[in-house]
């Protein structure tokens, strides 16, 4: 989460600490997207700054968003970025939203009393592939004597359906009945390496 703090920013410089522990009851895998907690973060600290020297948050952050042809980048915390385009991206979802307009509506509706909020957030959710190790799952099948198939995978199931995408392109590939399919995951005892389940994948 440290290497994702910079997010989609042009940061010069950055750092971040860390402890480890271990543990024999971890649960499986993080709960659903630990980087959320540092987009939170980053992107209350922009708005707080933007507030402090009188600047529009969209301003602020479109100086400092990287734009497509600054790709490749490494942040300075180590994270690749690759085919990205944050500042166009972010551009795109304010048009969409007409967002001049909607600070116009904002003030009219403030000078009656009323009060309208918006906020924009913006991010860089990582993906296997800047993940060496992870980025890599193996798989084993085995056709019983009985007919009946076995795919064995390291990783398990964190509420990504891979249970069922093991067993429908084991089916698919092999021509046999779904029914006859079964998966069997994160046994380390009897299936092949792999980085597990993470990273939305």
């Amino acid at each position: 989460t440290g290497m994702f703090f910079p997010g989609p920013y042009r940061v010069p410089a950055a750092t971040f600490a860390l402890t480890c522990v271990f543990s024999n009851t971890s649960g499986r895998t993080a709960y659903r997207g630990p980087w959320q907690f540092e987009s939170v973060a980053r992107e209350l600290l922009l708005d707080i700054s933007a507030r402090r020297i009188g600047m529009d948050p969209v301003e602020l952050r479109r100086r400092n968003l990287l734009r497509q042809d600054e790709m490749p980048y490494v942040n300075p915390n180590g994270m690749p970025y690759g085919d990205v385009t944050p500042l166009e991206t972010f551009e795109h979802a304010l048009k969409l939203l007409d967002y001049d307009a909607f600070r116009k509506e904002q003030e009219q509706a403030r000078a009656e009393g009323r009060y309208l909020g918006v906020g924009t957030s913006t991010y860089i959710e990582p993906t296997s592939a800047m993940m060496p190790l992870h980025g890599t799952e193996g798989a084993t099948i085995r056709i019983e004597p009985s007919g009946k198939v076995n795919v064995y995978v390291s990783g398990g199931s964190t509420g990504n359906s891979l249970e069922t995408t093991v067993v429908q392109l084991a089916a698919d590939a092999l021509g046999v009945d779904i029914e006859d399919v079964n998966t069997i995951q994160g046994d380390t005892a009897i299936t092949p390496f792999g980085g597990g389940t993470g990273g939305s994948r």
